[in-house]
């Protein structure tokens, strides 16, 4: 759940800890119990949040992108015919969890569908690829979230 609710959060912090973005309209009461719940629990979830951290030696999921799931199931299975090996599960890319599947091997195989999802017949329409890792990445946007959740906190 706290992977879930961090990868969540980390693109739009703002959107969830401030007044709801126009497109969340028809959700309004759903946001402000969400900011509040947010405050109200804000010291556990940091604590919980933290054990989340990314790190420049470690695989993250918040380092992991894909614009669509279906995208990265398709690499998936493309990847799996072609080479015909056992891979870590979507779980494991998207979560701390991984089934038995030591760090490095994700790290390895979110690198080997970013990888797929760039040769040049599979970018998208302005040639970024569909699937991308980035451990730096996944390091700037957690600690934005943890920056604005801490911020809108003492608001």
């Amino acid at each position: 759940v706290v992977d879930a609710l961090l990868n969540g959060l980390s693109p739009d912090p703002w959107a969830f800890t401030a007044k709801a973005p126009s497109c969340l309209g028809a959700h309004i009461d759903d946001h402000a119990r969400l900011v509040l719940l947010l405050r109200q629990h804000r010291a556990e979830l940091h604590a919980d949040f933290e054990r989340c951290a990314p790190t420049a030696a470690a695989y993250s999921s918040l380092a992991f992108d894909c614009n669509f799931p279906t995208n990265a199931t398709v690499a998936m299975a493309a990847v799996a015919i072609a080479e015909g090996n056992a891979h870590p599960s979507v779980n494991a890319l998207l979560t701390t969890i991984h089934e038995g599947a030591a760090t490095g091997e994700v790290e390895r195989y979110a690198r080997r569908l970013m990888a797929y999802a760039s040769s040049p017949e599979r970018l998208d329409a302005r040639g970024i690829p569909l699937i991308s890792y980035d451990r730096y990445e996944g390091m700037h946007s957690y600690n934005t979230a943890i920056r604005v959740l801490r911020e809108a906190s003492t608001s």
